[in-house]
């Protein structure tokens, strides 16, 4: 339970950096959706990958396995959250904001999934005990 409260924690602040860079890019700067969508993306990868190695996951494995993996993991839920992007705003149908809110309740879920189960698990370790 505490490492999911750890992840929530970890992944609020960087949903929040990518929603509020998307947002700020998009509505300040007039950048297209999809460009804030990666401005967002950005900003927030740093803030997710250093937060989860260090203190959700706190993992042995190092950098070297980690990054790629958590790397392929974002870039998965940043294609997701760009397929969103497009068919609720980019396409006109919908505002930013509601594509934003699509983004935060699919891709964290997700990410969380894939980040406990390959990301940051270390396969010479026993599996986690949910505590």
């Amino acid at each position: 339970m505490l490492q999911g409260l750890r992840f929530a924690s970890v992944g609020g602040v960087a949903t929040l950096v990518h929603v509020l860079v998307a947002w700020l890019a998009v509505r300040a700067a007039g950048a297209p959706p999809l460009w804030g969508n990666a401005a967002g993306f950005v900003c927030a990868f740093g803030v997710s990958y250093a937060g989860h190695f260090q203190w959700t996951f706190a993992t042995r494995v190092g950098h070297g396995v980690s990054l790629p993996r958590f790397l392929t993991v974002a870039l998965g839920g940043w294609g997701v959250s760009s397929a969103l992007i497009w068919a609720l705003a980019g396409a006109g149908r919908w505002g930013m904001e509601i594509a934003l809110l699509a983004v935060f309740l699919v891709v964290p879920p997700a990410t969380w999934a894939l980040s406990a189960a390959w990301a940051f698990r270390d396969r010479t370790a026993p599996p986690p005990t949910p505590r």
